[in-house]
C-alpha cells in the first residue's frame, strides 16, 4: 500500500483544524519501560486469580517428558496471555473485582504498577512502589511534540500523567484567578462610576461657566477678577467628571487585559478529567477518558470518583465500558460530535486491544457510515503503528469497514517518505525516532501552525501596564511612596518571567524618565536621604534591567554608589555593574559565567573563549546565548545542536524559543539557503501570535538613528528664523547605540557570521559611531565580524583618529593592538582577515615597539603556510603588509622582510614581494637600515638577484629598484653591467624606463641606448586604440613627462629637435583615433584620461620648438579641446570651485604646474587658500595636500605676497577647528610642513609653534617619520 497520499491527507486535515488524537498506552512506552502495557499491566492481576492453573499447567510440563527450557516466571507471563486472551482482559478484571470484593481495590492495583511523575529540575523522577527512577528531561519529548501541534482535543486513555506534566496546570489556575479578579474589580468600576455619575446629577446646574485664559482686549481687565473666580459646583463637576474619565480607562484597561487573558487561556491545554470541566472550553483540552492518577493530596484526602461516579476511580473492568456511553455520556458525545466533523489520529493502539475496540465499539455506526461513504479513500481514523509487520486480512478488512487506514511507520515505504519530508533529519531505527519523524513530518507543513502559548505575551502585556500605570511627571516634586510600592508589588509578580520587553517609546517613556529623573533634583534628593525602604532604588534598578542600558552610563555615581552601599540592592547593582566590567574587559568576583564568557569574546581571547563555551553547562536562555557565540567558531555544528534544543523545547520559555528560532535561522543561512520552511514558519507564526521578535526589538532601536522628515514648507519661511535647529527626541543617539551593544550582549547574538549578517554594515557603522568611545572593545569585537574592507578600514581610522570621551580609545589603542596580535593565531579564519585590515588602519596611531615583533610573527606564521605572498581571495595580508613595512623602526626585522622577500622572488612570481619593497620605500628606517650592517645572507641574495636579470627577467629590474638604498656601488655597478646586454627595444612593461634611467645616468652610451628604444616604445601615446576597437590603454602607458629634464628630475631625458619632431609625429599618428571613438560614445573618453594629460603636457612644454609647424596650432587646438572635455572645465576657475571632487582633483593637478613653473595666478592660488579656510569639500584632503607641496614655491615666490599669512591662519583654523571624518594622521601631516615652510622663512605665529610643538608629540607614525626625514634631508 502506498502510504504517502494518506499522511499527506493527515497533516493537511491538522492544518485545516479537522483533527483530534487519540493516545494509548504504547505512547507511554516511549518514555520509560515502567509504564505498562494491557499485557503487562494485567499479568500479577491475572496470576492472581489463575495462580492454580498456571502451577498445575507448569507441573504437567515438566512431567511430560517434553524438554522445558522455561523458568516459571516466563511461563506464566505466556499463560496468562493465554487466559486473558480465552476470557478476554476486562472480564478478567471484572472477575477481580468480583474476588475482592470492592472497586477499590482495583485502583490501588493500578496505582501501585503505574508511576507517578515529579518535577525535579528539568527531569523528572518517577516514584512507583516505593522505588524512585530518574530520568532526564528529554524523554518526554515527544510527549512535548504532541502538545505543539494543533489538534482540536487530545483524547487518552492512560491513567499517567505525563501529558499533564507537558503543561502548566498552576498558570492556567493563574490566569482563570486573574480573569476572575479582574472581572469583580470591573464590575466595583462600574458601581463607583454609577456613583459618581449619581453625583454629578446632583449638582446645581451652572448657567455661565468661568471665563477661562487670559483677558482678550484691555477693557477685560477691570473684570478679571470676578471672571476668574472659582466656582465651587464647577469644579466639583470637573473633579468627578475628572474621576469619571480615570475610571472609564481602568475599565478599558480591565476589558483589554481580560481579553488578552482568555485569549492566553484558550490557546493553552486544560486537562479535563470530569466532564463538568468541558463547560469551560470545547476544544484545547487534553481529556483523561478513563481515569488519572490521584496526586498524594487526593490520597490523603481518600479522594475517589471518576467523572461524578463515586464508585470507580479508573475505567478497566467490562461494566466499566459498557456503561460508559450511558454513564459518561458528555465524554463520548463530545467523541461522536468530533468524528463527524473530523478525523482522529490514533498513538499507541496495538488495533486488537480492549481500549481500541472498545472506543471503535462506542462510534461504530459513525465509522460504519463513512466507511460507505469512502469512495476517495478519505479515512476518519488514523491508526499510528510504530511497527513495520503486515496484518492479517480479516483485521485489514476489519479497518476498511470503519474507516480506518493504518500507517505503519518503519515500513520502508514510510521510512523513505518520512526522511525525504524531513530532509533526513532523523535517522529512523526505533518506535521512538519513527514518532519523532512523524511528528516532524506533521510540523513540516506549509498550514501548520503549531500551538503557540500566549502566556508569556500576556506576562509581557501585563509589564507594559505596570510601568504605564506608573507615571513619572515632575523632576522637582518628590516622587510618592505609596504608587512606587504598588509597582514594585506588581513587578514581583512577573519578576524573570521575561527576558527583554518590548522596547518601544510607549511601553517604556515611564522607565526612561525614572532612569533620568534620579539624577536631578528631587528625585536625586529622594533616593540619597528619604529613600528609607529603598522603594525608589528598587525601581530604578528594575527600570535600568527593564530599559537594557548601561547603569554606568545613565546613572550618576553617587546614586550608584547609594545603590552599592544598600544591602537591599547591593547585589542587583553589583549584577549591573558586572556587565558594565565585562564592557571594559575587567574581570570581577561578581561577574556571571556568561559575563566571563563576555570579558573572553571582547579581549579577543578566542582560545579560552572556546574552551569555555565548551565547558558551559546551559539552560533556558543560557543556551541561546552560548549558541550564538559558539558560533564564531563552527556556525554549521552549532546550528545542528540548537536545533534538537529547539525541538526539545521544553528548556525553554515561549520567547526563548522564539529567540532560538530567529538564532537558527540566522546561523542556517551561513551555510545552507534556502533555510527551512519550518523555521521560518515558526518565528511567522509567533509574529502571528502577537510576539515582537528580537530582530523586531534591533530594528526598533536602529530606527532610532533615522531623522525625522520635515515637513513641506513654503519656501523663504525661515529666511530670517532664529530658532534653534535642535529638537529634543526621545532617545539620543548614544543611548540607543548602547541599547544595541546591551541587546547584543545579553543575548549572544552576532551580527554577522560568514558573509551572513544580521544587520548591513551601513546600519551598524551608525550605531558603532554613537557608542564605540564609550566602550571600544565590545564594538570593535562585533565590527570585525564584517567582510567588507572598505567597512573594516574605516572602523580602523575612526579607531586611530578618535579623539572623544577624553580620547578613551585613543589610550587604549596600544592595548588593543597588542590583544589582536597575542590572540590573532587563535581567532577564527575570517576574523584573522578582518583583523589585519583592521591593524592596517590602526598601526598609524601606535608605536611600532608596541607592535612590530607581533608583525613578525604574523609575517613568519603566514610564511610558513605559504601565504604570505599569495592571497587569492582577499587583500588582507596586502593591507597589513603594506601599512607595517612603511612605519617599522627595528632594522632587523626590516633586512629579516627583504630577504624573506628576495627569497619567494627567486622562486617564481615576484608581484607580490614588489609591492612590499616597493612601501619600504617610503620608511625612512628602512633607508637607514643598511648602516646597522646587512647579513651575508642577504648580500648574496641581492647578488644572485642582480646576476639573474637578464632580457628574460627584465621584471628583476623593480626588485633591485626598490631595494637600491641597500646596495653597495660595486652592487650598483653590476646592474649597469648587466643593463649593458639589454636590448631596450624588447621592453614592453613601461614602468620599466624610470628604473632604467637612475641606475644608467653615470653611463652616457647606456643612457642613450635607453633614450633611442624609448623613442621606438609603443608606450609613447598609447590609446588602446587598434583600428576600429580600442581597450582601456593607460596600464601600457609610459608617462614622458616623468621621464624628461626638469627641476624634479635633473638627470631625466634632454630631448634633441629631431626627437621631440618624433615624438610630435606619434602623437599626430594617435589623436585621430582618440577623436574618433570620444564622438562615438561620450564614456569613451575616460580611457583616454592620462594619455591626454601626456600630449597635452608634451604640446605646452615644446610648444616653442613645435609651433613654426603648419599644423602644430589645429594639432595644438584638437588635443586641447579634448583635453578640457575631459576634465570637465574649460576655465581653471571653473575648476577649483567645482562641486565635483574628480574635477577639482584635475583642477588642482594642472594649477600645480603653474605654481612649479610660476605661472599661477594669484587669485587662483587664493581660492584654494579659501577653499582650505572654509574646510569646504569636495576634495578637501586634496585641496589641503597640494597647497602644503606649494608652500615652499608659493612662499618663495615674490609677487605672490600676503600668502604667508593665509597660511598661518590655516594653521590656526585647523587648531582650533580640526576636520571630522578624514584621515587625521594625512592632515596633520600637511598641517605640520605648512608650519616647517613657515618657520623655515622665519614667520612668526603662535599657531606655528603649536603645531611643531604638536608635530614633537605626535602618536602618528607618519608624522614621525616625517621629522626623521626632515632631519635625514637636513643632514644631507
Amino acid at each position: 500500500m502506498t502510504y504517502e497520499k494518506h499522511l499527506k491527507d493527515l497533516r493537511n486535515k491538522l492544518a485545516r483544524e479537522h483533527m483530534s488524537l487519540l493516545i494509548g498506552a504504547g505512547f507511554s512506552k516511549n518514555v520509560h519501560s515502567s509504564f505498562l502495557s494491557w499485557d503487562e499491566l494485567l499479568l500479577d492481576l491475572t496470576k492472581y486469580l489463575y495462580s492454580e492453573e498456571i502451577d498445575t499447567a507448569y507441573q504437567q510440563l515438566n512431567k511430560s517428558g517434553i524438554k522445558n527450557k522455561q523458568t516459571l516466571s516466563a511461563f506464566s507471563k505466556q499463560k496468562c496471555k493465554e487466559i486473558t486472551n480465552r476470557i478476554g482482559y476486562l472480564e478478567v478484571v471484572t472477575e477481580y473485582i468480583r474476588r475482592k470484593g470492592y472497586p477499590e481495590a482495583i485502583a490501588t492495583y493500578i496505582e501501585e504498577r503505574t508511576p507517578a511523575i515529579e518535577k525535579d529540575g528539568d527531569d523528572f523522577q518517577l516514584k512507583i512502589g516505593g522505588n524512585t527512577i530518574k530520568i532526564k528531561g528529554e524523554r518526554l519529548n515527544l510527549h512535548r511534540k504532541v502538545i505543539q501541534l494543533p489538534w482540536n482535543n487530545i483524547y487518552t486513555t492512560n491513567y499517567d500523567e505525563l501529558l499533564d506534566c507537558c503543561i502548566d496546570e498552576g498558570q492556567i489556575s493563574q490566569l482563570r484567578k486573574d480573569i476572575e479578579d479582574l472581572e469583580n474589580d470591573t464590575a466595583n468600576l462600574y458601581r463607583e462610576r454609577d456613583e459618581l455619575q449619581e453625583k454629578i446629577q446632583a449638582l446645581p446646574e451652572i448657567t455661565d461657566a468661568p471665563v477661562t485664559g487670559p483677558p482678550s482686549n484691555p477693557a477685560d481687565l477691570a473684570n478679571i477678577s470676578s471672571s476668574h473666580a472659582v466656582d465651587k459646583a464647577a469644579k466639583d463637576r470637573q473633579d468627578i467628571q475628572r474621576d469619571i474619565g480615570l475610571n472609564e480607562a481602568k475599565i478599558k484597561d480591565n476589558d483589554q487585559t481580560i481579553k488578552e487573558k482568555e485569549t492566553a487561556l484558550l490557546s493553552r491545554y486544560h486537562v479535563v478529567r470530569n466532564a463538568a470541566d468541558l463547560r469551560l472550553k470545547r476544544t484545547k483540552n487534553i481529556i483523561k477518558l478513563h481515569g488519572s492518577l490521584r496526586s498524594t493530596l487526593q490520597k490523603e484526602e481518600f479522594y475517589f470518583q471518576f467523572d461524578g461516579d463515586p464508585h470507580k476511580l479508573y475505567v478497566i473492568a467490562k461494566e466499566d465500558y459498557d456503561t460508559y456511553p450511558e454513564k459518561h455520556e458528555a465524554f463520548t458525545q463530545l467523541m461522536r460530535i468530533s468524528l463527524l466533523q473530523e478525523s482522529f489520529c490514533l498513538i499507541g493502539f496495538s488495533g486488537v486491544d480492549p481500549n481500541f475496540k472498545a472506543w471503535i465499539n462506542w462510534v461504530k455506526d459513525i465509522l460504519h457510515k463513512e466507511a460507505i461513504k469512502n469512495k476517495n479513500r478519505q479515512y476518519k481514523i488514523y491508526l499510528i503503528d510504530v511497527g513495520s509487520a503486515e496484518i492479517p486480512v480479516e483485521q485489514q478488512l476489519f479497518y476498511e469497514n470503519h474507516s480506518i487506514i493504518r500507517i505503519p511507520l518503519q515500513a520502508p515505504s514510510v521510512i523513505s517518505f518520512l526522511q525525504q519530508e524531513t530532509n533526513n533529519k532523523i535517522k529512523i531505527s526505533g518506535a521512538g525516532s519513527a514518532l519523532k519523524a512523524f511528528f516532524l513530518f506533521l510540523e513540516n507543513g506549509d498550514f501548520i501552525n503549531p500551538e503557540i502559548s500566549q502566556i508569556d505575551l500576556s506576562v509581557e502585556n501585563k509589564r507594559n501596564k505596570i510601568w504605564r500605570d506608573f507615571r513619572v511627571f515632575d523632576i522637582q516634586k518628590k516622587p510618592e511612596h505609596e504608587p512606587m510600592v504598588e509597582t514594585l508589588a506588581k513587578l514581583s509578580t512577573i519578576q524573570n518571567k521575561i527576558w527583554i520587553g518590548n522596547l518601544n517609546y510607549a511601553n517604556t517613556h515611564n522607565q526612561f524618565s525614572l532612569i533620568n529623573y534620579v539624577n536631578y533634583q528631587a528625585y536625586k534628593a529622594y533616593i540619597l536621604d528619604d529613600d528609607l525602604d529603598n522603594s525608589l532604588k528598587k525601581l530604578l534598578l528594575a527600570a535600568l534591567k527593564d530599559y537594557h542600558v548601561p547603569i554606568t552610563n545613565f546613572v550618576d555615581e553617587d546614586v550608584v554608589t547609594a545603590l552599592l552601599n544598600n544591602e537591599e540592592t547591593s547585589l542587583s547593582t553589583k549584577i549591573l555593574l558586572a556587565r558594565v566590567h565585562s564592557f571594559n574587559i575587567l574581570e570581577s568576583a561578581e561577574q556571571s559565567f556568561y559575563d566571563q564568557v563576555l570579558v573572553l569574546a571582547y579581549s579577543f581571547r578566542f582560545k579560552e573563549l572556546e574552551i569555555k563555551l565548551n565547558a558551559w553547562q546551559t539552560q533556558g536562555k543560557e543556551i541561546i546565548q552560548r549558541s550564538g557565540f559558539l558560533a564564531i567558531f563552527n556556525s554549521q555544528d552549532t546550528a545542528e545542536k540548537l536545533s534538537l534544543v529547539v525541538e526539545d523545547d521544553y528548556l525553554l520559555t515561549d520567547e526563548e524559543l522564539l529567540y532560538g528560532y530567529e538564532l537558527l535561522h540566522f546561523l542556517k543561512s551561513t551555510y545552507s539557503w534556502p533555510v527551512e520552511k519550518r523555521i521560518k514558519r515558526a518565528i511567522r507564526n509567533y509574529e502571528k501570535a502577537g510576539f515582537q521578535t528580537l530582530n523586531n526589538k534591533f530594528e526598533y532601536i536602529q530606527d532610532q538613528f533615522l531623522a525625522k522628515q520635515a515637513k513641506p514648507a513654503p519656501l523663504g519661511e525661515n529666511r530670517y528664523s532664529t530658532s534653534r535647529s535642535l529638537s529634543f527626541r526621545n532617545h539620543s543617539k548614544p543611548e540607543a547605540a548602547l541599547q544595541y551593544l546591551m541587546l547584543l550582549a545579553e543575548t549572544g547574538f552576532q551580527l554577522m557570521i560568514r558573509r551572513t549578517y544580521n544587520i548591513a554594515a551601513e546600519a551598524w557603522y551608525t550605531l558603532f559611531l554613537s557608542g564605540f568611545e564609550y566602550y571600544p572593545y565590545p564594538f570593535l569585537f562585533y565590527s570585525l565580524q564584517y567582510s567588507d574592507e572598505k567597512f573594516l578600514k574605516r572602523i580602523g581610522q575612526e579607531y586611530a583618529f578618535s579623539e572623544g570621551n577624553d580620547a578613551k580609545v585613543r589610550k587604549l589603542l596600544p592595548e588593543i593592538t597588542s590583544k589582536l596580535l597575542a590572540n590573532f593565531q587563535d581567532a577564527p579564519q575570517d576574523y584573522q582577515h578582518h583583523i589585519l585590515v583592521f591593524l592596517s588602519k590602526i598601526i598609524i596611531a601606535v608605536d611600532p615597539a608596541i607592535w612590530q615583533n607581533g608583525f613578525l610573527d604574523i609575517w613568519r606564521g603566514l610564511l610558513a603556510e605559504g601565504v604570505a605572498f599569495e592571497d587569492p581571495a582577499r587583500y588582507s595580508y596586502l593591507n597589513f603588509f603594506i601599512s607595517g613595512v612603511q612605519y617599522l623602526t627595528d632594522p632587523a626585522i626590516i633586512l629579516n622582510i627583504v630577504e624573506d622577500a628576495l627569497v619567494d622572488i627567486r622562486q617564481g612570481s615576484p608581484d607580490r614581494a614588489i609591492s612590499y619593497l616597493y612601501y619600504f620605500n617610503q620608511n625612512v628606517h628602512y633607508k637607514n637600515a643598511k648602516d646597522v650592517g646587512i647579513s651575508q645572507s642577504l648580500e648574496n641574495l641581492i647578488d644572485e638577484t642582480i646576476n639573474a636579470l637578464t632580457q628574460s627577467r627584465d621584471d628583476l629590474i623593480f626588485v633591485i629598484g626598490n631595494i637600491h638604498v641597500l646596495l653597495s656601488d660595486e652592487q650598483k655597478a653590476r646592474v649597469v653591467e648587466m643593463l649593458q646586454q639589454f636590448d631596450f627595444t624588447k621592453v614592453k612593461n613601461p614602468r620599466s624606463w624610470r628604473i632604467f634611467l637612475y641606475f644608467v645616468d653615470t653611463d652616457i652610451a647606456l643612457k642613450q641606448a635607453v633614450k633611442d628604444a624609448l623613442l621606438q616604445s609603443k608606450g609613447i601615446w598609447h590609446t588602446g586604440v587598434n583600428g576600429n576597437t580600442y581597450t582601456m590603454g593607460r596600464m601600457n602607458l609610459v608617462e614622458l613627462s616623468k621621464l624628461t629634464v626638469s627641476e624634479y628630475l635633473p638627470k631625466g631625458f634632454v630631448w634633441t629637435q629631431e626627437e621631440i619632431e618624433i615624438l610630435y609625429s606619434g602623437l599626430k599618428e594617435r589623436l585621430p583615433g582618440i577623436q574618433h571613438f570620444s564622438s562615438l560614445d561620450r564614456d569613451s573618453k575616460f580611457d583616454f584620461v592620462d594619455v591626454l594629460d601626456e600630449m597635452y603636457w608634451f604640446l605646452q612644454k615644446y610648444k616653442p620648438q613645435l609651433e613654426y609647424l603648419p599644423d602644430f596650432e589645429q594639432i595644438y587646438q584638437t588635443t586641447s579641446q579634448l583635453f578640457y572635455a575631459d576634465r570637465n572645465y574649460e576655465a581653471l576657475d571653473d575648476g577649483l570651485i567645482s562641486d565635483d571632487h574628480s574635477t577639482v582633483v584635475w583642477a588642482l593637478s594642472e594649477l600645480s604646474v603653474m605654481v612649479f613653473k610660476n605661472d599661477a595666478k594669484p587669485d587662483q592660488i587664493k581660492i584654494i587658500f579659501y577653499k582650505v579656510l572654509l574646510q569646504n569639500d569636495p576634495a578637501i584632503e586634496a585641496t589641503l595636500s597640494y597647497l602644503s607641496a606649494w608652500a615652499k614655491d608659493i612662499l618663495a615666490n615674490k609677487t605672490l605676497s600676503g600668502m604667508a599669512q593665509l597660511y598661518a591662519d590655516i594653521l590656526k583654523r585647523y587648531r582650533d577647528n580640526p576636520l571630522t571624518n578624514v584621515d587625521a594622521a594625512f592632515v596633520e601631516e600637511k598641517l605640520i610642513a605648512i608650519a616647517e615652510q613657515l618657520d623655515a622663512i622665519g614667520y612668526q605665529d603662535e599657531a606655528i609653534i603649536w603645531w611643531l610643538e604638536n608635530a614633537r608629540h605626535s602618536v602618528y607614525n607618519n608624522i614621525k617619520q616625517h621629522l626623521l626625514k626632515e632631519i635625514s634631508d637636513e643632514d644631507e
